[in-house]
């Protein structure tokens, strides 16, 4: 069987430079990446690879329930109306690939757990490359 692999991130519509931002983790390794709709060399693209301990995965996937997650919708809310930020949440498990968008200072309950360690995984990386967490851009993403 194939690993799983959760994906999150934050989009914010109302700006043009790092307005993407997210991680994608399978196992130890994390990929961390930031983008914009214009290209501006004073504010690259990231691709950044990372390791995180196994541990960390292991609690991520304890807080996943594919059934509540499947039993979601698409998108809850208005995810980036009005310029207040969308989130996300992919989970890619063999066969089964999935995406939830939503509001973001509306997680739903089912997503919580996850979307807590997505915002901390994003806050390290964006630590790491000396840049500040998109959410935390706003004063969005709680501590």
């Amino acid at each position: 069987m194939d690993k799983m692999k959760i994906t999150g991130g934050a989009y914010h519509g109302e700006q043009f430079l790092d307005n993407t931002e997210q991680v994608s983790i399978s196992g130890t390794a994390v990929k961390y990446e930031v983008k914009s709709d214009i290209s501006d060399p004073e504010h690259p693209d990231i691709n950044e690879e990372l390791e995180v301990d196994e541990s960390l995965w292991n609690t991520l996937q304890e807080c996943i329930d594919l059934d509540a997650f499947s039993a979601l919708p698409e998108e809850i809310g208005n995810p980036d109306h009005a310029d207040q930020g969308a989130e996300w949440v992919t989970i890619e498990d063999g066969d089964f690939v999935r995406t939830v968008r939503f509001e973001e200072q509306n997680v739903p309950i089912e997503l919580e757990p996850v979307v807590e360690h997505i915002r901390s995984l994003r806050r390290q990386a964006a630590a790491l490359k000396g840049r500040t967490a998109l959410g935390e851009l706003y004063g969005k993403l709680d501590e």
